[in-house]
């Protein structure tokens, strides 16, 4: 008797320690954002304009552990099989460091290439991307050829560069070639910059038909009030000393940051879900409005904030304000108009809600019809 009462007694101590116990054991708990565990001379190399002749490419990115443990990284997954990796395997102590190799084959004809490598570290709570990038001739061509686009004599392959997601708060960088395309050095100063964009050249000077690299940095945290969705970043130039009315544009889209939620807050989250996505308006005639709803529900354990709501068809407004906030379990009616002046065939509007949800920070609708003109 006295045996099985204990056995009770033992029973009752495991199950109320069992939940303790299973937390200190979670290592995602652990899980720290990239910039508190480990810092890379750089993640981006561009090797500019090459010739296939050259053969392979080859990389070295160095990191070091910034962090107060080891780290080791699991794996590194290229994009395509033209990227090889290698890395170091051993585990890095604290302010040691340690490599990420990659070499390209540079055989596949002549092309723009950017590739990725997929980093898998331990103690880090995503991915840490690195890519390499770069334009394989076939024959050495001229800068006035490869830089078509110019400000001034200041040539650019584009004057609008594509810096895809950056997340609330935060700031991304990337870099560009740049040209002097005239026959006497050029000084570029950037001017009249959006606020969050900050642009530096080395060298600032630059030779006769020699080139410079702008690094580009976009903050998404400078602004006053947060800005959300699509948003173009401009600057002007001054080349010696004269500027010019033409921009450079960097485009981004700009969606919520989740880096600094535990593991609870993410699993706690907002979360949001709709029984119809989409909607069909049948066949109406060009020039009529028409009128589309939806029903959005806040399945989470946390508020719903719908910060933004962008549309990639001219003619949809959204007839609410944004932000949009649902409680827990309730759910929200969003309506919209739309013009189809302008318009003909079958068409597919896509509207994307950015949100705080963890799980589905960006959340596609869909408006389908006809208009006969």
């Amino acid at each position: 008797m006295i045996g099985k009462y204990l056995s009770y007694i033992v029973a009752a101590a495991v199950m109320v320690l069992a939940p303790s116990v299973a937390k200190a054991q979670d290592p995602a708990d652990d899980y720290l954002p990239e910039e508190k565990v480990i810092v890379f001379d750089d993640k981006i190399h561009d090797f500019g304009d090459v010739l296939l002749s050259e053969g392979s490419l080859k990389w070295t990115f160095n990191f070091k552990n910034i962090s107060d443990s080891p780290i080791v990284i699991h794996n590194v997954i290229s994009s395509c099989g033209c990227t090889t990796p290698e890395w170091t395997k051993a585990p890095v102590k604290p302010g040691e460091s340690g490599f990420v190799k990659v070499t390209f084959t540079n055989d596949q004809g002549p092309y723009p290439f950017d590739k990725t490598l997929t980093c898998y570290v331990s103690g880090v709570n995503r991915p840490v991307i690195l890519r390499i990038r770069g334009y394989s001739h076939d024959k050495m061509r001229k800068p006035v050829d490869i830089f078509s686009e110019r400000i001034g004599r200041l040539g650019f392959r584009s004057r609008k560069v594509e810096f895809g997601y950056v997340e609330q708060g935060s700031s991304k960088s990337d870099r560009i070639t740049v040209a002097n395309l005239g026959p006497q050095p050029i000084t570029v100063v950037p001017v009249e910059s959006s606020c969050g964009l900050k642009i530096t050249l080395d060298p600032e000077t630059i030779p006769p038909q020699g080139s410079s690299t702008m690094r580009i940095t976009v903050d998404a945290g400078a602004q006053k009030e947060p800005l959300w969705g699509r948003q173009n970043f401009v600057t002007k130039f001054s080349i010696n000393g004269q500027t010019f009315p033409l921009k450079l544009v960097v485009a981004t889209f700009i969606k919520d940051n989740f880096n600094n939620l535990s593991k609870s807050e993410i699993e706690n989250g907002s979360s949001i879900t709709t029984e119809v996505s989409y909607v069909d308006f049948g066949t109406v005639a060009a020039g009529k409005t028409v009128d589309a709803a939806y029903v959005i529900k806040n399945s989470g354990n946390s508020p719903l904030v719908i910060h933004k709501i962008e549309c990639d068809r001219a003619g949809m407004q959204f007839t609410g304000k944004c932000p949009v906030k649902v409680a827990p379990g309730a759910e929200a009616k969003l309506k919209f108009k739309f013009d189809t002046s302008n318009l003909s065939g079958q068409n597919v509007a896509v509207l994307t809600l950015i949100t705080n949800s963890p799980e589905k920070p960006l959340f596609n609708l869909f408006l389908t019809g006809t208009v006969n003109k």
